[in-house]
């Protein structure tokens, strides 16, 4: 279990949203290093993670260092050609 404490999102009171609907933060950022990213996008962000979502990029920052954004609805961004 995390804690709040230390930059990392507690799961109590986050237990269905991220153990049957969505990935905790920590394990994002855990795959996006493994997988060598070199950004991370958010979307489709609950209503849950919206209210505290200074501490989503802290989380995942414990295991990814590359940057971090959110999608919002309408973004739109360049693709490499």
């Amino acid at each position: 279990m995390e804690s709040v404490s230390g930059g990392s999102l507690s799961r109590v009171g986050w237990g269905i949203c991220y153990d049957t609907l969505h990935t905790a933060p920590a394990k994002l950022g855990e795959v996006a290093r493994a997988a060598g990213v070199k950004r991370l996008l958010l979307s489709h962000i609950p209503g849950l993670v919206e209210a505290r979502r200074p501490e989503v990029p802290r989380s995942i920052r414990r295991s990814y260092k590359g940057p971090i954004g959110f999608a919002s609805t309408g973004l739109r961004l360049p693709l490499p050609r």
